[in-house]
């Protein structure tokens, strides 16, 4: 591994990890077609995927040891969970015999809430806080991944 990584990442999910917000532009249930990889549509067939690069970014953050949470202040929590739960990542490069892994696997926290966008919020349950760890910041902005302006040490 070369460079120093952050303990942990947190991304937004809507126009940072997908090109929507889950609560206006997707409406419930969710369906997967099969084993279709990074497609989920909503209940009139509108597709839910992450951006072109967010597969090998999560692979690389996860085998860097990085803490990975999905924040989202949205008015549909629940659909923005199911849309994780149903996404399949692709494999990382390399390992095309591997079977896919649901997104959700990838976020070890859900700070995903209805209402205002708050910063710094954390879990009721107060089994994890921002302010538990000395947090480098990391910022990838909603547009820098759609243009593939993000730098993430290979190892």
């Amino acid at each position: 591994m070369t460079g120093r990584l952050p303990k942990l990442i947190a991304f937004d999910l809507d126009y940072t990890l997908w090109g929507l917000w889950i609560d206006t532009h997707a409406a419930g249930p969710l369906r997967r077609e099969g084993d279709t990889l990074n497609a989920v549509k909503d209940k009139y067939g509108e597709k839910i995927a992450f951006y072109h690069d967010v597969a090998e970014i999560l692979h690389r953050l996860r085998a860097g040891g990085v803490i990975i949470a999905a924040c989202s202040r949205t008015h549909t929590p629940a659909l923005a969970r199911e849309a994780l739960g149903l996404l399949l990542v692709p494999p990382p490069a390399g390992h095309k015999n591997s079977a896919p892994t649901p997104a959700i696997q990838f976020f070890d926290q859900h700070e995903i809430y209805p209402g205002e966008w708050t910063p710094y919020k954390t879990s009721s349950s107060g089994a994890f806080s921002f302010t538990s760890f000395q947090v480098q910041r990391l910022l990838i902005s909603r547009s820098s991944i759609r243009r593939r302006e993000y730098r993430i040490p290979k190892w």
